[in-house]
């Protein structure tokens, strides 16, 4: 990959309505943007239940809206609802079924909205059967997605059945087909050292990257301990070449509302793309 193909997404800005965070996204500089979908209480952008109602005509309508920016999606992140009432991993079988349903007509929406990458939150541990279950769940919908075009990935997150590196990668065993949204900061916050996160981009098909430490899943840059010089270089090694977002996220989660997340995003996409380029410079040299 040449040129690092970065994106702006929606979550960083909240605050703003829908159409103008797109705006802005292109403002920072980007030409590529992850959307997201939302359960009702995660601020005034897209709601996962209000689109789906209508997904061909809701994500026909959101192919208009970025192509009006001059934007292109690189994925598609849905949030079907509360992280545990609607984890796709529930104990209760009825749970899942709706999970299911849902996910169907959200493979219908990245169609419409002609988003060939999806994430989704890979479930929580409820009990002793929570991995096996949430495998089970996600074969499902690897080949649904399949069926569709769409390369499905999940976000290893603080509080999911994979919180550790050797968890998601376990995970990613058992599911053929299985991608992951690879975000160090939910690792690095639980602990994980960077070489054990590192080994983990090769199942990675998107990424998102934002500053983190042990205290916190959000920071500025100069408090960040995640070494994004070993980051970019494990990358190149790997043959990465899907998109990575920028996700500085505004809420009260973790105190992340406590940054500045357009000040932090443009510097910390202004330092990869440099130090992209230098490292493609000195490849091009040897």
């Amino acid at each position: 990959m040449e040129k690092l193909q970065l994106s702006g997404i929606d979550l960083t800005f909240p605050l703003l309505e829908f159409e103008k965070s797109l705006k802005l996204i292109r403002l920072l500089g980007f030409h590529r943007a992850d959307i997201a979908l939302n359960a009702e209480d995660m601020g005034r952008h897209l709601c996962t239940s209000k689109e789906l109602r209508a997904p061909y005509a809701n994500g026909k309508r959101l192919r208009e809206m970025l192509a009006g920016e001059g934007l292109i999606q690189t994925d598609l992140f849905v949030f079907m609802g509360d992280m545990v009432q609607m984890a796709q991993n529930h104990p209760d079988g009825e749970v899942r079924r709706k999970n299911r349903e849902m996910f169907g007509r959200a493979v219908e929406y990245a169609k419409a909205c002609s988003c060939s990458h999806m994430t989704i939150l890979p479930g929580v541990a409820f009990d002793r059967e929570s991995m096996m279950l949430a495998a089970e769940e996600l074969k499902y919908r690897v080949n649904l997605a399949r069926e569709g075009g769409i390369t499905l990935s999940v976000e290893a997150h603080v509080g999911s059945v994979a919180d550790t590196p050797a968890k998601a990668r376990r995970l990613l065993e058992m599911v053929p087909g299985l991608t992951l949204t690879l975000d160090y900061s939910h690792f690095i916050r639980n602990g994980a050292g960077q070489s054990e996160i590192d080994d983990l981009v090769p199942y990675a098909s998107h990424m998102h990257f934002r500053n983190a430490s042990r205290k916190s899943t959000q920071t500025i840059f100069k408090e960040s301990e995640i070494d994004y010089l070993r980051v970019l270089e494990r990358m190149r090694e790997a043959g990465f070449d899907g998109a990575a977002a920028i996700e500085f996220c505004n809420n009260e989660w973790e105190e992340q509302n406590r940054v500045d997340t357009i000040g932090e995003t443009i510097f910390l996409k202004e330092y990869l793309e440099k130090n992209w380029r230098k490292m493609k410079e000195t490849e091009r040299r040897d």
